[in-house]
């Protein structure tokens, strides 16, 4: 198995072009077929909101939630259309302006997003805990 020798990703990553391919869900239905509800497009790449990052994405994968939103809206905070791909790796490409230095993945980093949703209020969550 060949590896990569790892370095300063930040100098060797591909500056934010104007778009990006991603699995757009615009609808409801039990047929992952129908191109109706969902399909691959060609969006605009994103822009960090505030105290945010935009991850280049190097592997991504549809988990059993992803499927299953597509029948009905499971998750808090779901709206339509929704990019699919909740496991997700990749490397820091953008942070948001007001994120201060030292708070945060920085740009070249490489991540995994943890897609768990959390109340925010509970002891376990307040206290920054995983919530199971």
């Amino acid at each position: 198995v060949r590896r990569r020798r790892q370095g300063d990703l930040a100098g060797r990553l591909r500056p934010l072009g104007p778009h990006m391919r991603a699995f757009v869900q615009r609808g409801f239905g039990g047929d992952p077929n129908d191109s109706s509800v969902v399909a691959f497009e060609t969006v605009a790449e994103p822009t960090p909101g505030p105290g945010e990052l935009v991850i280049e994405v190097r592997a991504c994968a549809l988990n059993r939630l992803d499927l299953l939103q597509q029948v009905a809206p499971l998750v808090r905070g779901f709206s339509l259309p929704h990019i699919a791909g909740m496991a997700v790796a990749g490397v820091v490409v953008a942070r948001s302006a007001d994120l201060p230095d030292g708070v945060g993945p920085a740009i070249g980093a490489r991540v995994i997003v943890d897609p768990v949703s959390t109340c925010g209020i509970c002891a376990r969550c307040t206290a920054g805990l995983s919530p199971y």
